[in-house]
């Protein structure tokens, strides 16, 4: 925060801008509230509930996140309420409250226009993706506006800057990525005196160092590939150039303009990403855009979803923040930045508003229902089998694990990614060893199957089932995730199939 920043956080907030505060931290509160209260967690969100309730801290740290990916914050988070034995509601409660945190911190950054804090807390991904759906990206916002908060005094609050540094570290990989490019741009800004060395006291700098080192290093060796991986063949490691280029040009296209299946859409998008990239260089800014977006890119190299678009939307609104609590003098083209912006911040409203409107009125996955019905007939105490990797989804519900045929019906509940699971998944689910595996279970005779349908590539079970002559469907649960302004992504569906003698067999509903 330079001087003039200083003097308008001095002063106080007028009346008008108390009321428009209030108003946007009402209305998200409003929306994360219905989002929380109507959202049926998928896979993903499960996974994190399962590892927190059932897995040990120390096999957790030093076993279980190898095979997740993610450093542990998220997950130590939800162990205070899953080890409690909490509803799985909490899980939602916990990522509301963290969205709601970051909102707070936004809300109380006054040297940030009052139009940016009252309209960027019902963006898609601050309302309702990284927020509503569980993940631990939700965890990234608050501890971005709080860097953004200590930006300007880094030398001078040095270890605090680099406790924020590696808390964002813990939080995914991306946060970790982040937290490399912040500690770059302090040795850059060094370098080229707008940061004073003076103010870093040697006994400061060791500390800080030291704390980022030693938890960069955990990280390494707590993340580093397992082996026997079973999901090791789909993680890139070419680092090929045109692939980095492919995933700016996605993100971009997708985050400033929300289309990238089109070229026209995407050279619209790019050209207002230069828009941006100039008016970043004119605030003095765009050496924190290159350095933030570009430390990312490897990270989505290695493996890339949409539901990672949303980091590096993060990075852009924390350049384009700083950029706007510099009180400089209004420049020529200063207009087309802000209307560039505005165009952005309206269409990931529109995001949020369509989806939660679809979350309210549809399942966005069929396991909430499944469970609710597995529960009411008492069927999770008969042998109920599972099979295709969705069907985990189920098991946050109850206390056990559900599933006869997965590690004998005994804890631990999480999806293994290891070798040791049988259950085909991943680079070995061919459908030859699929149906031979559907085989062996139905041998078995279970009284309930209950296969997660909606994945294309778990077809073969049902396949496998509809054959068969001693079992027949006796429900299904639907659900689709709906993906922005996009049509469904994913369906979510689960069948639940009975044994009956096989003259009784019939087709269900």
């Amino acid at each position: 925060m330079n001087a003039n920043d200083a003097t308008t956080a001095a002063k106080p907030e007028p009346l008008l801008h108390k009321f428009l505060l209030a108003l946007a931290f009402a209305g998200y509160l409003a929306v994360v509230t219905i989002g929380v209260s109507v959202h049926e967690p998928w896979w993903d969100e499960a996974q994190a509930w399962l590892l927190a309730r059932d897995a040990p801290i120390s096999e957790l740290l030093s076993h279980d996140l190898a095979y997740e990916g993610h450093p542990p914050l998220w997950y130590l988070i939800l162990a205070i309420p899953a080890k409690l034995r909490l509803p799985y509601q909490s899980l939602h409660i916990v990522s509301a409250l963290c969205g709601i945190v970051g909102v707070v911190l936004l809300l109380r950054l006054r040297q940030v226009p009052i139009a940016a804090r009252v309209l960027l807390p019902f963006t898609f991904y601050f309302a309702y993706q990284y927020t509503v759906v569980a993940r631990e990206y939700v965890l990234i916002p608050p501890l971005l506006f709080l860097i953004l908060a200590l930006y300007g005094s880094r030398d001078r609050k040095v270890i605090p800057f680099a406790l924020l540094l590696v808390a964002l570290s813990d939080v995914s990989l991306y946060g970790l990525s982040l937290a490399g490019g912040f500690v770059l741009l302090i040795l850059i800004d060094l370098g080229r005196g707008r940061l004073r060395k003076t103010n870093i006291t040697p006994w400061k700098a060791a500390i800080a160092a030291t704390l980022l080192v030693l938890n960069t290093i955990g990280v390494v060796v707590m993340l580093w590939l397992p082996a026997d991986l079973s999901s090791r063949g789909g993680i890139n490691h070419s680092f090929n150039p045109t692939l980095f280029v492919q995933i700016a040009w996605r993100v971009l296209a997708e985050n400033l303009l929300g289309g990238s299946d089109h070229a026209i859409s995407g050279l619209a998008a790019n050209v207002m990403a230069a828009v941006l990239v100039l008016w970043f260089f004119r605030r003095g800014v765009v050496l924190e855009f290159a350095v933030l977006f570009t430390v990312l890119l490897p990270i989505a190299a290695l493996y890339f979803s949409p539901w990672h678009e949303g980091v590096f939307f993060l990075a852009m609104v924390f350049t384009a923040l700083l950029a706007l609590s510099q009180r400089r003098a209004r420049q020529k083209g200063d207009e087309v930045a802000y209307v560039i912006m505005a165009v952005t911040v309206a269409m990931h409203c529109s995001w949020t508003f369509r989806s939660l409107a679809y979350d309210v009125r549809s399942n966005f996955t069929g396991s909430h229902d499944a469970a609710r019905y597995i529960a009411a007939h008492n069927i999770d105490k008969a042998r109920l089998f599972g099979a295709g990797v969705w069907s985990m989804e189920v098991e946050p519900y109850f206390d056990h694990n559900v599933f006869v045929n997965y590690h004998n019906g005994q804890p631990p509940s999480f999806w293994d990614w290891s070798d040791a699971n049988r259950w085909p998944s991943g680079p070995r689910a061919a459908p030859g060893a699929m149906r031979i595996w559907m085989e062996a279970q139905l041998a078995a005779k279970p009284d309930f199957m209950l296969v997660s349908s909606g994945d294309r590539a778990d077809a073969p079970y049902d396949r496998v089932l509809r054959a068969h002559p001693e079992y027949r469907l006796r429900k299904r649960f639907c659900g689709a995730l709906l993906w922005k302004e996009k049509s469904v992504m994913q369906d979510f569906d689960f069948d639940l199939y009975e044994r009956v003698p096989a003259t009784r067999k019939q087709k269900g509903p």
